[in-house]
């Protein structure tokens, strides 16, 4: 199971009526495919232990305040997952080409950022608020964006 430091889960425990869609390699292609683009590795072996949901960790210390991540896109099939329609969303409020959706409320989301990529050839993930217009680099990497949260 992936955890974050202490050996804590990240993902939370199915509510009731909570169905998650496992992760299918062909999704990974699919959404690669589509954006011409190759997801980080760290991300594709989170989703092959759950394909998105609530998690447990969600607060992002030091660089935004008052926003909470309560949810991690998967890929198809799974409710309130934007991860493969980002491009709807990022028509619909005006966003920078070159990202892909993680979480978000409209007005705020949590991106990798494809803009940026970083010295190992990932993207790094970024916070963009188009409302307040602040657009910022959170983690230099997947893997770093789920180590800082808290």
């Amino acid at each position: 199971m992936y955890t974050l430091t202490m050996n804590i889960a990240l993902f939370a425990e199915l509510k009731d009526n909570e169905i998650i869609t496992p992760l299918n390699i062909e999704y990974v292609s699919s959404i690669e495919c589509k954006y011409g683009i190759k997801l980080p590795e760290s991300y594709v072996n989170l989703l092959k232990e759950q394909n998105g949901g609530y998690i447990t960790r969600s607060i992002i210390p030091e660089y935004i305040n008052d926003i909470t991540v309560t949810r991690l896109s998967g890929i198809k099939g799974n409710n309130d997952d934007v991860l493969e329609e980002s491009d709807y969303y990022i028509n619909e409020w005006d966003l920078p080409k070159n990202i892909l959706l993680l979480a978000g409320q409209g007005h705020w989301w949590i991106c990798l950022d494809y803009r940026d990529i970083n010295d190992n050839d990932e993207p790094r993930v970024s916070y963009i608020d188009s409302e307040m217009k602040r657009d910022l680099v959170i983690a230099d990497s997947f893997e770093e964006f789920i180590k800082i949260l808290v």
